[in-house]
């Protein structure tokens, strides 16, 4: 990852903080997360907002009419849906410290059943 986009994913982690109000601009930046890392495939993924679970951080994905849907309750709930679908599903990864492993599989791989996640932290910052 260059300096640049590691930048923007730091910005990116910093506005997660400020709440449900920010959502739609971070739904947009979450946008733009998957535009820099995957610009190939970009299209293939839709952003959506979730409200939170008893105060706490949510993620889901599911395969909707051939798009992998990423929702989650902040920027970086949505994020980490980005990286548990590149994980789990395209065996894939976007390290700082090692490199990115972004050799995906055509056609992206379809979630079989939709998937969710609360945390149980209360705080989240990066690398927890």
């Amino acid at each position: 990852m260059n300096k640049r986009t590691w930048a923007c994913v730091v910005l990116f982690m910093a506005s997660a903080g400020m709440g449900f109000s920010c959502m739609a601009k971070e739904a947009g930046e979450a946008r733009e997360l998957v535009r820099r890392i995957l610009p190939r495939q970009a299209a293939a993924f839709q952003i959506e907002q979730l409200e939170p679970e008893n105060g706490h951080d949510v993620f889901e994905m599911e395969s909707v009419g051939g798009k992998i849907v990423l929702r989650g309750t902040t920027g970086v709930a949505i994020a980490s849906a980005l990286n548990h679908y590149l994980k789990e599903y395209c065996h894939a990864s976007v390290s700082v410290f090692w490199g990115d492993q972004l050799n995906l599989p055509g056609p992206l791989p379809a979630v079989p059943q939709k998937i969710r996640v609360v945390t149980p932290l209360k705080y989240r910052y990066c690398f927890n």
